[in-house]
């Protein structure tokens, strides 16, 4: 689904939701992105420098639970969105 987006100027589709291995993220405008994967502890567990409108990247190896997925634009501008890892 889509991300509320703080301050941010796009917006991002994540599929699927919940993940078990591979993860798609796709963005309403090309940039230059970083993308953040915490945990439910607050932990990062990733953190990935991109530029396009997409993503894509595995969670197989990732324990199962809820995480955020923190992406920040050039501009400052964050989307977060939560998902589950099956």
């Amino acid at each position: 689904g889509k991300v509320e987006s703080l301050k941010a100027n796009f917006s991002a589709s994540i599929y699927p939701n919940p993940v078990n291995n591979n993860l798609l993220i796709e963005l309403s405008k090309n940039g230059q992105y970083q993308l953040e994967i915490v945990d439910v502890q607050g932990r990062t567990v990733n953190r990935v420098q991109f530029s396009g409108d997409q993503w894509k990247g595995t969670f197989t190896d990732y324990a199962s639970g809820m995480y955020w997925i923190k992406i920040t634009d050039e501009m400052g501008g964050i989307a977060m969105k939560r998902v589950f890892k099956n």
